[in-house]
């Protein structure tokens, strides 16, 4: 989506997917102030086979190698330097992911293109308590920044904003020494934090989430950052709301290896996937026996909305209405 011609610049994903994992890791976090924040090298490292990414996504070595690189001692202190607090906040966001060991997961093509026509609801605390982090892939050559950079993948952290006049637990973050990132309103109280970063060729789009989405005056910035909230928001809604939708594939996990002690090999989980199976609604908005003329193509956005169940309906359960792909011929 939004594809655009681009300047030819460094491919930083097919660079990263060349250099042997162990090598990277041990270089690139080798003094970092932030590795045992992260979980320490062993942890790390633990974490390469893991997973196996099915045909058509970012394989995820690759991917856990660009995060790993966002401790590179080097980066961060240039970023402290420059005072950028954008390389500051993407290297948060990958140590927290490491961190937590977050699993992955990987989405349709249709059930992407149903999440960026659904509107984010608004969302209470719950959102923080499905996943600490996660990792999600998207389908290669699906969704681009305003460069025309693919955007493969992306990693979420959540939590929450305590109360107005509560002062939050004292965690050490990267930024400490910046004296904070994100500007609170101080009327925005106990509402879910979510903090992303989104992967291309070029670099990393950092982004954040306190009770709400600040968005670029920009159109095409503004049509990555609404893409890649909803798409964030709605797969963890789905986890909630709509488990149906989350299906796990062990067809391409391993068996452990053979061997014992460091030479011993983990075999990889089963693939999750969110909407393997699902299929967006299409209508014929002209109807049988219309006489208008043909319809331009468009989508009928979809929304989150709480329903009334159960005996004399006094349960109530948030339910997906999902979009419509709505197309005249």
């Amino acid at each position: 989506m939004k594809k655009s011609k681009m300047p030819k610049t460094i491919d930083m994903l097919a660079v990263y997917g060349r250099i042997p994992f162990g090598g990277l890791v041990t270089e690139t976090v080798k003094g970092s102030s932030q590795l045992e924040r992260a979980g320490g090298l062993s942890a790390i490292l633990g974490q390469r086979n893991l997973y196996r990414s099915p045909a058509g996504y970012l394989d995820w070595d690759t991917h856990l190698k660009v995060c790993v690189a966002h401790l590179n001692e080097d980066m961060i202190n240039g970023a402290y330097s420059r005072r950028d607090g954008l390389d500051l906040f993407a290297t948060e966001i990958c140590v927290n992911a490491l961190r937590h060991k977050a699993p992955a997961r990987y989405i349709s093509k249709e059930i992407c293109e149903a999440f960026v026509n659904t509107p984010i609801p608004d969302v209470g605390v719950e959102l923080s308590g499905i996943f600490p982090a996660l990792h999600i892939f998207l389908p290669r050559n699906y969704l681009f920044d305003w460069e025309g950079c693919e955007i493969p993948s992306i990693v979420i952290v959540t939590g929450v904003l305590p109360p107005a006049g509560v002062e939050p637990s004292p965690l050490p973050s990267i930024w400490d020494n910046m004296g904070g990132f994100i500007e609170v309103p101080p009327e925005v109280g106990n509402a879910p934090i979510l903090d992303i970063v989104a992967f291309t060729k070029t670099g990393s789009i950092p982004m954040n989430f306190v009770g709400g989405w600040s968005q670029p005056a920009d159109a095409e910035k503004a049509f990555t950052y609404r893409s890649l909230g909803r798409i964030a928001v709605n797969s963890l809604l789905v986890h909630l709301h709509e488990s149906e939708l989350i299906t796990a594939d062990s067809s391409n996990s391993t068996a452990p290896g053979t061997g014992f002690g460091q030479n011993a090999k983990k075999g990889s989980l089963p693939t999750t996937w969110i909407g393997k199976t699902f299929r967006y609604q299409r209508e014929d908005d002209r109807g049988p026996g219309a006489s208008r003329g043909p319809v331009q193509s468009h989508w009928r956005r979809g929304h989150w909305h709480t329903v009334l169940h159960g005996k004399q309906k006094a349960q109530r359960r948030t339910q997906w209405f999902k979009p419509v792909y709505v197309g005249g011929k």
